[in-house]
């Protein structure tokens, strides 16, 4: 008898597809109870990308803040706010392509009475 070659297994696996970008996460930082004259920080340095891409930052301020202040696209902003109220900021992030959620903090200024 004639020896019958052996078949040919291959094991070659085909390259897993490559993971979803996964969104980062945007930190705004801990929210304020500060007197008028005060020197803010807003502190975005907290966010994180599970890729550790470059992050790009943009602030935002509520509409209903009682006055408006010019915000950089930094992971930290500071300003002195000139009206005593109740403000909210917003961060939202970028890595790569994707975006985070927002995330806000609130800062209340109280006037030299105490006042809001």
């Amino acid at each position: 008898m004639t020896p019958q070659p052996l078949p040919i297994v291959s094991s070659i696996r085909a390259p897993a597809p490559p993971k979803p970008d996964e969104a980062p996460v945007a930190q705004a930082g801990p929210d304020q109870d500060v007197t008028l004259g005060t020197l803010v920080t807003l502190d975005g340095s907290g966010s994180t990308d599970p890729e550790d891409q470059v992050l790009s930052y943009v602030w935002s301020a509520d509409e209903s803040n009682p006055s408006t202040v010019v915000l950089t696209n930094t992971s930290i902003v500071r300003f002195t706010p000139t009206q005593p109220g109740d403000y909210t900021y917003i961060l939202v992030i970028t890595a790569g392509s994707t975006s985070s959620k927002p995330d806000s903090m609130h800062l209340t200024l109280r006037g030299d009475d105490n006042s809001t």
